[in-house]
């Protein structure tokens, strides 16, 4: 699973800055206009959920008369680096998404303590600072592994039950791609890993499954141990060799330069049968009229 915050997902999180709500309406970028004081403004890292956040801020305005500004980043646009240009205009929005324990580390002096809140003491997800300080508000839970396109599946005679070890999927990877012709398909999985707009799917997501997989919330054994230099070289064997299995049956100019859009599209048309994201794309699907049935298998490592 992956949790998204505001602050304070696999996941993001957002926070309030110290300079209060003196801001205003802003487009995505860096060149938002100065603070006038009239709205609170919020940079949001889920450009899949843009419409519903706008219609809360919306009603939310209509029933408490605080108008709530809503400025949506995400697929490859670097929100670190919109937030840092923010930051040295002197423009931070009064809420805003950070991707965790790394971001944190970056943010921390602009964060305000939430323990006081009402909401704190209502969910046991809050993003808490080294002294158990919450700071992060929880505003989404999401699941990932490997969504696949139930009806290619089917027609292929593979049963996604079935997809729980590397061997089950490197067998129906094979017998799909034997037939790739047969079912109008370009590759067996759609998958992004270009560094400079995709690192967030490779690494933050499937090297953070890895990292989190079959754990109890909170279990950092893993990463202490990768802290200390220590790796358990038989399952991190199994992690590279999956993704290895994934890049080999991907379509290769969507592995090495494709945007989160050219993923996303090339998995919705119908031309794989794989895609290495999550529940999150499912608000964006209608944009291609897609009328399959889809799943998340487990990543098997």
């Amino acid at each position: 699973m992956l949790m998204a915050t505001l602050a304070g997902c696999g996941g993001t999180a957002a926070t309030t800055t110290k300079a209060g709500s003196d801001t205003t309406t802003a487009p995505a970028g860096t060149t938002a206009p100065p603070a006038t004081g009239e709205a609170i403004r919020v940079v949001n890292g889920k450009i899949e959920i843009d419409v519903p956040l706008k219609n809360y801020a919306a009603l939310y305005e209509e029933q408490t008369g605080q108008k709530v500004i809503i400025e949506s980043l995400g697929g490859g646009v670097d929100i670190s680096g919109a937030l840092k240009g923010y930051l040295a205009a002197g423009n931070m929005p009064d809420l805003f998404v950070f991707g965790g324990e790394g971001d944190y580390q970056t943010w921390k002096e602009h964060m305000l303590v939430l323990d006081g809140e009402e909401w704190a003491a209502d969910t046991d997800f809050a993003f808490k600072d080294a002294e158990g300080q919450v700071v992060g508000f929880p505003y989404a839970v999401e699941g990932y592994g490997i969504t696949y396109n139930k009806d290619i599946l089917e027609q292929a005679g593979v049963d996604p039950a079935g997809l729980t070890n590397a061997a089950a999927y490197k067998a129906a990877f094979e017998k799909i791609d034997a037939m790739k012709d047969e079912l109008g398909l370009s590759a067996v999985a759609s998958v992004a890993a270009e560094s400079g707009q995709m690192f967030w799917s490779t690494a933050n997501h499937i090297f953070g499954y890895y990292l989190s997989a079959g754990l109890e919330r909170g279990d950092t054994s893993l990463i202490d141990s990768f802290k200390a230099g220590e790796f358990d070289d038989a399952r991190l064997g199994e992690f590279a060799d999956f993704f290895e299995l994934l890049v080999q049956y991907s379509d290769k100019n969507t592995l090495i330069s494709g945007t989160y859009d050219d993923q996303l599209a090339l998995w919705a048309q119908g031309k794989t049968a794989f895609i290495t994201q999550g529940n999150w794309i499912d608000p964006s699907l209608p944009t291609y009229d897609v009328t399959f049935d889809s799943g998340i298998a487990p990543l098997a490592f």
